[in-house]
């Protein structure tokens, strides 16, 4: 998937395996036991904002509407096509926001989970009733900050990455922290030792 920091060309030179669309984008598709994976290219290479062209979404329409009509959908972006309530990333989202909601109309209740990145921080909910998540970046990290004229702040917050356990029924996003190094512990107590006590004998860092 490219992202606002990515050029097209050079991440299909260093990836020859990613998608790539008739028109050169970076998209495509993946059919799964557990639906068709959808991936999506947003990238502007002239703005941090998100991008989806006449083009791309032309596309997008096609695939869904080639879809086999029972076939569950995922779909992966990296820009969201909704404001997410973090007022300097919502300025740089998905431009065309509206257009990708019309496209999409028809197939809300068949996309079991819509991923998408950019803002850096550990969001999840619905959009339109579709689950979404995202997640903090492996780099720096957006500061949490809901007031609109407070200024763009970056964080050094613990990096993530996700791992999703889907099946049939269940999808389920798990977010680590990867490069965390608080102490770890047997959950019970051992026997005899009250477990408030255990709990507390281990020194804080």
């Amino acid at each position: 998937m490219v992202g606002n920091h990515d050029r097209r060309v050079t991440c299909l030179d260093a990836l020859k395996a990613a998608p790539r669309d008739a028109n050169g984008f970076v998209q495509g598709t993946r059919t799964t036991e557990h639906g068709l994976f959808v991936f999506l290219d947003t990238l502007d290479e002239t703005s941090h904002a998100g991008e989806m062209c006449a083009k791309r979404l032309g596309w997008l329409a096609s695939t869904l509407a080639a879809a086999p009509a029972d076939m569950p959908l995922v779909v992966f972006m990296h820009h969201p096509p909704f404001p997410v309530g973090v007022h300097a990333m919502d300025e740089i989202g998905l431009k065309q926001s509206a257009e990708f909601a019309e496209v999409i109309a028809p197939y809300r209740a068949r996309i079991r989970h819509l991923f998408f990145g950019h803002v850096h921080r550990p969001i999840f909910g619905s959009w339109g009733r579709i689950p979404f998540s995202t997640l903090r970046g492996t780099n720096h990290q957006v500061w949490f900050e809901l007031d609109q004229s407070a200024p763009h702040l970056a964080s050094h917050e613990p990096p993530a990455y996700g791992v999703v356990l889907i099946d049939d029924e269940n999808l389920v996003v798990h977010s680590h922290d990867f490069l965390d190094q608080s102490l770890r512990f047997p959950f019970a107590p051992p026997a005899g030792m009250d477990g408030r006590d255990y709990a507390l004998s281990f020194p804080a860092r």
